[in-house]
């Protein structure tokens, strides 16, 4: 590998190099920043004054309403208000109404902080404190400009301000659901129609659908299905490969769909407009990575598989998304690699830990930690299938692998190892013999409860496939 690959290789995982929320508050703070500019588009801001309360629902502590209140307040100023400044939360909304137009603010916002379902929410009314006895006889709401609400995911972070550290310990109930007869190559989790409940999508070798989660009796009703369109490769491997990434394009959007198959010349972008699943535009190459951004080319790490086979190149690795490892710590990543991927905890502060796994063409998993070197766990023997994920919320990183017995066998298994930053593993949970072999992983809050489930896609001996959830 040549040192410009070695550089290339690089390019995986860790802050893009825009500015961009680093933790879980501070997406949640941003996501209400930007309803409030979106509200008070048009306006004057530098002549604006705001007053900003934050009260704190059921059993959410005084640290946390106190950190949230800090970040608006930061967040709001940087915006361009003149003057931005905290209300005490005891205080009634009208008393805050008062004290508003007392202290000559033109603008008041009052929010609720509270937990409903596993998600932390940010939620309240924005003001004028003008008076208009026109507008306000035919409207009782009384200067109300926009009614703004924003959510984030309870994780380790949240627990850690509100003095927990999460449940006891995750369990797993394994569900299986019939999927067709189409192999899935790749498993994805996000809202891809808006509607702020996450969908699955599957990939399989020419086509990709998106699936909703009905009920664990019911399982999944198909609600998109799209075919990939040519130019279709001229080398293809004897064993299709699929990579497939969800991510929004902002923190407000629809999830895009970003893919690619063996069957395909080039990857493609796609999107739901109306009640379609359309294709955007085209991409460089296998999506193995991403991060919201605004910006498409900050969030993907791509890469290529060599040419007729079922392996990527680590020198074709691309992407805007600055190094995990710390400088010449691409001579210890495999030249050729069945999977690849990465994950980031946030806990109490902020502070990010960020992985990345990789499974060789031998059967080698070797597991990095942002900034240490070598590799914290090195597993012989592991199946070419994985998945990160802190499926608990303790701060702790879930390793979930499967098995690298011969596909002919028909059988398969998963194992969940808890794994820390010095690599030690706990044996979490291992299933019994799966019927078939296990083609794909993912994770994600399936059902909206605010818990996060484990995905599978299984295909058995007849080729028929079946998808695993593990909650």
């Amino acid at each position: 590998m040549s040192r410009a690959s070695l550089t290339l290789a690089l390019l995986l995982l860790a802050r893009a190099t825009t500015a961009e929320p680093v933790s879980t508050l501070d997406r949640l703070v941003q996501d209400l920043d930007t309803a409030v500019g979106t509200a008070l588009r048009g306006r004057d801001l530098r002549r604006c004054d705001l007053t900003l309360c934050v009260r704190p629902g059921p059993s959410i502590s005084s640290d946390l309403v106190h950190l949230v209140s800090r970040l608006l307040v930061g967040r709001l100023t940087a915006r361009g208000l003149r003057r931005v400044v905290p209300s005490p939360a005891s205080d009634s909304a009208e008393a805050h109404r008062r004290r508003a137009r007392a202290g000559g603010f033109e603008l008041l916002l009052d929010l609720e902080l509270l937990t409903v379902e596993g998600y932390l929410h940010l939620r309240g009314p924005l003001e004028a404190t003008d008076r208009s006895l026109w507008r306000d006889t035919l409207q009782p709401g009384r200067g109300a400009l926009h009614h703004l609400h924003a959510r984030v995911r309870v994780d380790a972070e949240i627990h850690g301000y509100q003095g927990v550290t999460g449940p006891s310990g995750p369990s797993f109930s394994p569900r299986f659901y019939p999927a067709g007869k189409l192999t899935v190559l790749a498993l994805g989790v996000g809202d891809v129609d808006g509607d702020g409940r996450s969908e699955l999508a599957t990939l399989h070798q020419s086509q990709v659908r998106v699936l909703r989660f009905r009920s664990r009796k019911d399982g999944f009703e198909t609600t998109h299905v799209e075919s990939l369109a040519p130019p279709w490769a001229v080398l293809q491997p004897r064993r299709a490969v699929g990579a497939m990434v969800l991510s929004e394009v902002d923190r407000k959007g629809r999830a895009e769909v970003l893919l690619r198959t063996s069957a395909m010349e080039r990857g493609a972008v796609f999107g739901v407009e109306g009640k379609q699943l359309r294709r955007r535009l085209d991409l460089a190459g296998y999506p193995l990575a991403g991060r919201p951004s605004r910006a498409r080319q900050q969030r993907q790490l791509l890469c290529q598989c060599v040419a007729g086979q079922d392996v990527f190149d680590a020198a074709t690795l691309i992407g805007a998304l600055t190094s995990m490892l710390p400088a010449g710590g691409a001579q210890q990543l495999p030249q050729t690699f069945y999977a690849l991927v990465t994950a980031e905890l946030t806990r109490k502060g902020g502070e990010r830990r960020q992985y990345l796994a990789m499974v060789n063409t031998s059967g080698k998993l070797q597991l990095f930690v942002q900034g240490k070197l070598p590799a914290v766990l090195t597993l012989e023997r592991v199946g070419a299938t994985l998945d990160l994920v802190d499926m608990d919320d303790d701060g702790e990183m879930e390793l979930v692998t499967t098995s690298a017995q011969d596909p002919a066998q028909g059988q398969d298994q998963i194992t969940i190892h808890r794994v820390d930053a010095a690599g030690n593993l706990r044996l979490l949970w291992r299933s019994g013999n799966l019927d078939g072999i296990v083609t794909a992983l993912t994770h994600g809050d399936i059902d909206g409860d605010g818990k996060i489930e484990l995905l599978g896609a299984l295909l058995d001996n007849k080729n028929r496939a079946q998808l695993v959830l593990l909650n």
